[in-house]
């Protein structure tokens, strides 16, 4: 509130502004794909795939699936399953960004300068 006088409190949906990227255009890109599937949703189970790609090739060069199960219905007990869900890769305490970014820096390792 210090920052921004006006930021409003009672905003809860948000969107993100497109900009096209600066030229020369990036070599590399990551999709996220999140699997709606119907009948395994009845069972609890969601799952997403994190994709690092060349762009001028259309190469897939790493991927990376999650899962994730639990409670199928909110209940008292737990009114937001999905936050509580299990999920494989747990990603070693990191949250899900940070699995994303971890995987996107093992796929694209910098070149090192001569």
């Amino acid at each position: 509130m210090k920052n921004d006088p006006n930021y409003d409190l009672n905003v809860y949906q948000w969107t993100l502004d497109k900009t096209p990227a600066p030229d020369p255009s990036p070599r590399y890109g990551v999709t996220f794909e999140d699997h709606v599937i119907p009948e395994e949703r009845e069972l609890g189970v969601a799952s997403s795939t994190v994709k690092v790609i060349d762009l001028q090739s259309n190469e897939v060069l790493g991927e990376l699936t999650r899962y994730a199960w639990g409670a199928t219905k909110p209940s008292g007990a737990n009114p937001s399953p999905w936050l509580t869900a299990k999920k494989c890769p747990s990603g070693d305490g990191i949250g899900v960004s940070a699995t994303t970014r971890k995987v996107v820096d093992q796929v694209l390792i910098p070149k090192r300068e001569k």
